[in-house]
């Protein structure tokens, strides 16, 4: 029997205490009215490449959709799922920029 690698990736983990996952969870739950839960996730992502690098940051994966519809012959998502996701990411990177322009202003 013979092992062939075709795919090797790079686990990419982020410790659930982590300031941006509340930060991500709060910008969602204020567009989606529900509260996203934190799992685990065991497929390959472009997250992968950005943990090569030496720099330390906080990665989450969120998207659209069903989760088990993924990469599937009649993979979907809803229109309305698609559209919240979208803002979910804008109130993410408004809430992220805001805490960070808070940080630098109390750490001067």
């Amino acid at each position: 029997m013979k092992l062939k690698v075709v795919a090797s990736f790079m686990p990419v983990v982020t410790n659930k205490q982590d300031r941006f996952i509340a930060l991500a969870q709060t910008a969602i739950k204020k567009v989606s009215g529900r509260q996203p839960d934190v799992v685990i996730s065991h497929g390959a992502t472009d997250a992968s490449r950005y943990v090569l690098d030496n720099h330390n940051f906080p990665i989450i994966e969120y998207g659209p959709g069903i989760e088990k519809l993924s990469h599937q012959i009649d993979e979907r998502i809803a229109l309305d799922d698609y559209l919240t996701a979208q803002q979910a990411y804008v109130e993410i990177a408004k809430q992220y920029l805001n805490n960070t322009k808070d940080d630098e202003q109390a750490s001067s």
